[in-house]
């Protein structure tokens, strides 16, 4: 195509949905054709952003059309062909670039020129430990629970209704990979735990505080009570509360605990000999096993509480972060065999009520990879790797 300004009439016409399917499917190409264009268009975007669309509805109105002139074009214009597919890639980075709110989950699946087989495991099931030692297995299908589940038909659990009750029983909630569940505690506090997470907690509180343990990743949403405090600890980080919403990532197998602090205030301390360090919202305290130091950041909430709302949104994320999400969401093993591509920076939402075949998908609409099924394992490498 002829190298060709674009004007803001133009370009307004397409977002406000008054363009017909042939202007539409021009702007897409005149995006496709040249890199230098993406540059241009978001210099205009932003021109366009600080003169005409000063408003929080304005904005809304943009992203709506934005989306809405995406599946346009995808939708009628590019199913099944191939060349076109690997142009995409540069039309999706449009979406990061411009900071339209517009998220990569709505590139759908019927834009892939070929319908891979979905990748299944077999996956353990969400069980409770008593405070007796005995397993009850959870409905896998069953996301919501309260204090006092149990299984009452079970053999284990009737023999333990036979015995004294301790004074404070402590239960444990085990949520393998594959699983997200939420718990109601007995003081009215919803707990999300993500998957691979573990939660020790009391059937009934009784003492002056409500003490619960953490390993994994969990979003709290705790009572307010001013006469007793909620503790939630971990291997080296314990988070006070009073009554406020936080996240805590605290996975064994990872080098830093992250709490972040959605509204209300918390307090963290630490094994280590730092102060005690105040979180306000919108803030993040990182721990640094390696130093035993808590950084505080300001930081967007979303990118670490998406995942209680079936999604997960990156920004500027290494490959490698988000292949370990989708790992535990889906307890299917994914391995990346070219070190660069596990740097590469992911940007977007992907939804996890998709099969991991459609998830790969739509990353590799941005990521230069290609990926393969071996042995119930993914393998994912370079898009030039003749080897897949």
């Amino acid at each position: 195509m002829k190298k060709q300004k674009i004007n803001k009439e133009y370009l307004l016409k397409c977002l406000s949905r008054k363009a017909s399917d042939l202007e539409l499917e021009a702007l897409l190409v005149w995006l496709e054709s040249d890199r230098a264009n993406l540059i241009e268009y978001n210099k205009l975007k932003e021109e366009l952003e600080a003169h005409e669309i000063r408003s929080q509805s304005a904005q809304n109105s943009l992203n709506t059309s934005w989306s809405i002139f995406k599946n346009q074009i995808i939708n009628k214009s590019f199913s099944g062909n191939i060349r076109r597919l690997r142009n995409l890639r540069v039309a999706a980075s449009v979406v990061i670039l411009l900071g339209l709110g517009a998220s990569l989950l709505l590139l759908t699946p019927s834009i892939r020129p070929t319908k891979k087989p979905d990748i299944t495991a077999e996956l353990e099931k969400p069980y409770i430990i008593s405070s007796f030692g005995h397993k009850h297995f959870l409905n896998p299908e069953k996301q919501s629970i309260r204090y006092d589940e149990i299984l009452h038909d079970s053999a284990s659990a009737q023999q333990e209704n036979k015995k004294p009750r301790k004074k404070q029983e402590i239960h444990e909630l085990v949520v393998p990979r594959g699983y997200r569940i939420n718990l109601e505690l007995e003081d009215g506090t919803i707990v999300w735990l993500n998957s691979e997470s573990r939660l020790k907690y009391p059937v009934h509180f009784t003492e002056e505080t409500r003490h619960i343990s953490l390993s994994g990743e969990g979003y709290f949403q705790v009572k307010h009570s001013d006469s007793h405090p909620f503790i939630v600890e971990t291997t080296n980080v314990t988070v006070e509360v009073m009554g406020t919403s936080f996240n805590i990532s605290a996975f064994e197998n990872e080098d830093h605990i992250t709490t972040t602090l959605v509204e209300g205030s918390v307090k963290l301390h630490t094994t280590g000999n730092q102060e005690d360090i105040i979180l306000l919202p919108n803030q993040c305290g990182v721990y640094l096993l390696s130093c035993h130091k808590i950084h505080v950041q300001n930081i967007d909430p979303e990118i670490y509480t998406s995942w209680i709302n079936g999604y997960y949104a990156f920004h500027s994320e290494p490959l490698e972060v988000v292949i370990q999400k989708l790992i535990r969401s889906y307890g299917i093993p994914i391995s990346i065999n070219n070190q660069a591509l596990k740097k590469y920076k992911f940007s977007g939402k992907l939804e996890l009520k998709k099969t991991l075949t459609e998830v790969l998908d739509i990353i590799k609409l941005v990521a230069p990879l290609e990926y393969c099924a071996i042995d119930g394992k993914i393998i994912i490498q370079n898009l030039n790797d003749e080897s897949l």
